[in-house]
């Protein structure tokens, strides 16, 4: 029985997911860099990626316990929090970093997997505004933080390009902190409009198909396997035997030797032609496809076609 909490945030899932999407692998996403699909797969799957194995970032020391005992709800899955993105030197969001197909494969997958979604202010209408590193310090600490700012940025992907432009931020600069305010127009804008319509549409369908299916004792870890490069076939168990599963290709390259696809039609896809793709064996990349069942194969719930949001894929 937990004694002093329930859940925690799963560092590993961003990590992992930020690697297959971005490619970077300095610093501590060194740990990722060797199989980021993998890592993803297994966090799905197993809560976290590493379970006691060596980690390259840390010299080969081994790090962290089994987590395939522990329910899905202790893991608190997101793709960007204030730490991950406050620890560029710019600041970036994930939406400044990947392509829309890239980041709507990967909001697919966080939003409809078992584990608690968290998500990081604005990034459900695609906010603009960075978000740096801030703070209200004076006199000598002021110039502690600074400088160790700078020490520790060195080793992260665009600190070298932020300092050739000038634009590395003082972290206890007033207009660091005024940069790094959300601007609500962005809610408005015709592409924040249509992000925050496809974040509500996988939130409702998480209100109504899964919720219900996670409040009770079948809420442990599921199993995965792999296919082609960047594959992913992951299958919970869920509450009454209903069984949820997962097909997605996280990698840039088309996938081949999918599973064969559940009898059930898809509860969700980003790409219409995924269903008859996979029946060839092949997922396009950066596709996700999950489909709700009950434990004899039948399709839940059967009120019509899978749901799809496309957005315009040239934005």
């Amino acid at each position: 029985r937990p004694r002093a909490y329930t859940a925690q945030w799963n560092d590993d899932f961003h990590h992992a997911c930020h690697v297959a999407a971005t490619g970077e692998s300095a610093a501590y996403y060194a740990d990722y860099a060797d199989d980021p699909a993998g890592h993803v797969g297994r966090c799905l799957a197993e809560g976290f990626a590493f379970q006691g194995e060596p980690s390259p970032f840390r010299g080969g020391k081994r790090r962290g316990a089994s987590s395939t005992t522990l329910p899905a709800g202790a893991f608190v899955s997101f793709l960007q929090n204030h730490d991950q993105v406050g620890n560029r030197a710019g600041g970036e969001r994930l939406s400044r970093l990947v392509t829309p197909d890239v980041r709507r494969a990967l909001t697919t997958i966080l939003l409809l997997a078992p584990h608690p979604p968290m998500l990081f202010m604005g990034e459900e209408w695609d906010a603009e505004s960075p978000f740096l590193f801030f703070c209200d310090f004076h006199d000598g600490l002021a110039n502690l933080v600074r400088d160790g700012r700078r020490h520790e940025l060195a080793a992260y992907p665009g600190f070298a390009e932020a300092v050739s432009r000038g634009d590395l931020s003082d972290p206890n600069a007033v207009e660091t902190f005024e940069r790094s305010k959300l601007n609500w127009d962005d809610a408005g804008r015709q592409l924040g409009v249509e992000w925050l319509e496809f974040y509500r549409t996988l939130l409702s369908l998480r209100r109504d198909h899964l919720v219900p299916r996670l409040a009770g004792p079948n809420r442990g870890s599921g199993v995965w396997a792999r296919f082609g490069a960047g594959g992913l076939h992951v299958t919970w168990t869920l509450d009454g035997g209903d069984r949820l599963t997962l097909l997605a290709n996280v990698s840039d390259t088309t996938a081949t030797g999918a599973p064969s696809v559940p009898e059930a039609r898809p509860l969700f896809v980003t790409h219409d032609e995924a269903p008859a793709a996979l029946a060839s064996g092949r997922m396009a990349p950066w596709s996700v496809a999950w489909w709700l069942a009950d434990r004899q194969g039948h399709a839940l719930p059967d009120d019509g076609n899978p749901v799809s949001v496309d957005l315009e894929r040239s934005r």
